[in-house]
């Protein structure tokens, strides 16, 4: 380092100035006014990446100073745009990118439904799925919309390939996939409602058992009094439907084809028995006939009783004059 200091101070003073230093320093070089020119070459040339050194300091100084401008001005800038840089934006206090920000799609707060994603400022469904009520649904699977949104399959039925199918081979009927060889309110076909108390049976309405259909109602022919033996076949009155037959009730007889119970004791025209009639003011007693009164005027203008019928259908008189 002294010799250095010496080639430094060689080549900036003159010689005499150096003998003169030469008693400070104590350097016999300088005091004789020489200088070893080989020690001078050496030591300016050590000296010289030292000035390299310098010079590379104050350029990264610069750089540094520029950086540091930069940063300023992207702060100013960020300041400006609610303290986010480039083109985010601020929401609830963080700085995000609406054009691919989930919950903040296009702007804040505008959260994308569930498995939807944002795309440049917008929310889009994956794939082949469609915006349906706000969520993102497969309209070729979804039995809620199925091929478009809001077409509801029936009841039970499901989406397939985007068409409302039912089970089992069954049949959407007003909303509802239902059994049209089975259901009596749609039966063989939609609509076609049996009447009550008749079951649908291989898509036909029948009765159970051995029921018979009368009316729209089901009814037991063999018993029943509005239908004895046959639909519309009405017991007269005081009469029931016995093993498909109408019975009077004792001590009463069935007349007139079936259409009258009667007293065949006491009644005229049915009197002993069905069909048998006293003749027009014949009176009935016991299940046999008797004739009025006869009236026969007398001399006297008195009227004689007279009598019931013979045998041989004569007038039997009581008495005479």
């Amino acid at each position: 380092m002294i010799r250095a200091r010496a080639a430094v101070l060689a080549g900036l003073l003159p010689v005499a100035s150096l003998s003169g230093c030469a008693d400070v320093f104590g350097f016999a070089d300088l005091r004789e006014g020489t200088v070893d020119a080989s020690i001078v070459d050496a030591e300016s040339a050590a000296a010289v990446p030292d000035a390299h050194t310098d010079a590379a300091s104050d350029a990264g100084k610069a750089a540094d100073a520029a950086r540091t401008a930069d940063a300023a001005t992207d702060a100013a800038a960020g300041d400006a745009a609610g303290g986010c840089p480039g083109t985010e934006s601020s929401c609830n206090g963080q700085c995000v990118d609406e054009s691919n920000n989930h919950d903040n799609c296009g702007g804040c707060a505008n959260a994308c439904p569930q498995g939807a994603l944002c795309r440049s400022g917008a929310c889009v469904c994956p794939g082949t799925e469609h915006f349906c009520g706000g969520q993102c649904v497969d309209t070729t699977s979804d039995p809620n919309d199925c091929t478009v949104c809001g077409l509801k399959c029936s009841t039970g039925g499901s989406c397939v390939n985007g068409g409302c199918v039912c089970p089992n081979g069954e049949t959407p009927c007003d909303g509802v996939c239902v059994d049209t060889q089975t259901d009596p309110k749609n039966c063989s076909q939609c609509s076609f409602a049996c009447l009550s108390e008749i079951g649908c049976i291989r898509g036909a309405c029948t009765c159970a058992g051995s029921d018979t259909t009368c009316s729209g109602t089901c009814v037991d022919t063999t018993s029943d009094r509005k239908n004895c033996a046959a639909c519309g076949h009405v017991c007269p009155t005081s009469s029931t439907c016995v093993q498909s037959a109408c019975v009077c009730s004792a001590p009463l007889t069935l007349c007139g084809a079936g259409t009258a119970c009667v007293d065949t004791s006491a009644d005229p025209a049915n009197c002993g028995g069905c069909g048998l009639s006293c003749g027009v003011g014949g009176t009935c007693d016991g299940g046999s006939c008797a004739l009025p009164p006869v009236l026969d005027a007398g001399a006297d203008g008195t009227v004689d009783a007279g009598g019931a019928l013979d045998a041989d259908g004569a007038v039997d008189e009581a008495g005479g004059d």
